[in-house]
């Protein structure tokens, strides 16, 4: 889908340069580098996006740090690193239908292949032969990115660009909140970094039942009838035998 090289087909928008700045998984193991790389060209279906911010995922510190995950899952090098971001369009491929020059978008993460069976059937989302942003192909820690037609999401233009780089852990939680909870439905969830943080805003917002976060520093139980937050379980706080309550134990008051 990447290839280097300066944009020479479709609409472009301004003049495109033939390098750029990014980050760099240069080979196998620990850290990366931010040297001058291609500017990479959009095939026919893909859009060139020039990056305006980007968010640094636990995935990135895997890849960066090289552990057991990072090195079964990438495999190709040089690779830019990153994922998660928000850009303006200023080329299109080709074949490119909707997105157009000047779009403000948010990048999608995952990219189906749109042939196998689930991608076929409305399930996208597992496609069989996913290819992952930054993980197998080139992604966001540059001043350009490639990425297909699908994978880039307009958004409105007052979002400011910071925002719309974490769009898409964002709508994971969404969606969480979404999928599993209902009416008056208790939900656990476990940990507490931003994406938690974010689930935590959206269930409140849904749904009417009990919260429960759990973390390393604490136990939170979210929105309780009484409007307000309840700690399960803090270590920094002196401990008490209401503190050690069962969660299937715990009552309001």
């Amino acid at each position: 889908m990447l290839t280097g090289g300066s944009c020479g087909m479709g609409r472009t928008g301004s003049n495109i340069p033939k390098t750029m700045k990014a980050v760099v998984k240069k080979e196998p193991g620990p850290g990366a580098v931010f040297e001058e790389y291609l500017v990479p060209s959009p095939g026919p279906g893909d859009v060139l996006v020039e990056i305006k911010a980007a968010a640094i995922c636990g995935t990135d510190a895997h890849i960066y740090g090289w552990n057991s995950w990072a090195s079964g899952a990438m495999k190709n090098f040089p690779q830019v690193m990153g994922h998660e971001f928000c850009g303006e369009v200023v080329a299109v491929g080709e074949m490119v239908g909707t997105v157009k020059v000047g779009d403000k978008v948010a990048g999608e993460t995952h990219g189906p292949c749109g042939k196998c069976f689930q991608c076929q059937n409305g399930l996208r989302h597992i496609c069989a032969n996913m290819i992952l942003f930054g993980v197998n192909c080139d992604g966001c820690f540059a001043q350009y990115a490639v990425l297909p037609e699908i994978c880039a999401r307009p958004i409105p233009q007052e979002i400011p660009w910071e925002l719309g780089a974490i769009m898409e852990p964002l709508g994971t939680s969404i969606r969480s909140a979404i999928e599993v909870g209902s009416q008056g439905t208790n939900i656990l969830v476990a940990g507490a970094g931003p994406d938690r943080a974010w689930l935590r805003g959206c269930a409140e917002g849904l749904w009417s039942g009990g919260y429960y976060c759990n973390g390393p520093v604490f136990l939170q139980a979210f929105n309780s009838p009484k409007g307000r937050s309840r700690y399960l379980y803090r270590p920094d706080k002196r401990r008490s035998g209401k503190d050690h309550q069962r969660q299937d134990q715990f009552s309001w008051s």
